[in-house]
């Protein structure tokens, strides 16, 4: 199993908070669970992080059967689609995105 983990580094203005939440939630995800070749997606929120940890926001964690899959998904349609929906969701963190590919065992 392939993992595709988006950390989110950041912040977000705590009036944009409910929104930015939201918008994750409800439009991105469902975007994400339409790519071909991903087998699960999860959007975890940080509700608690150790003094000194960078400040992360949350993870997109995107499950993929064999590095195959996340190859057709990584050049889908419904990628791009989904890609463009969170991009214009940048204006409402502080901060960055940043991917992490990993084996799963």
């Amino acid at each position: 199993m392939i993992s595709r983990i988006s950390v989110i580094i950041g912040n977000v203005a705590q009036e944009s908070q409910k929104e930015f939440r939201r918008s994750l939630s409800d439009e991105v995800l469902p975007l994400i669970r339409r790519i071909p070749g991903l087998d699960q997606a999860y959007i975890h929120f940080v509700t608690e992080i150790e003094t000194g940890a960078p400040d992360v926001y949350g993870f997109i964690v995107m499950q993929y059967r064999s590095a195959k899959d996340k190859e057709t998904a990584m050049q889908s349609e419904e990628r791009k689609q989904m890609q463009q929906r969170f991009r214009a969701l940048g204006p409402l963190l502080d901060g960055g995105v940043y991917h992490i590919d990993s084996d799963v065992v």
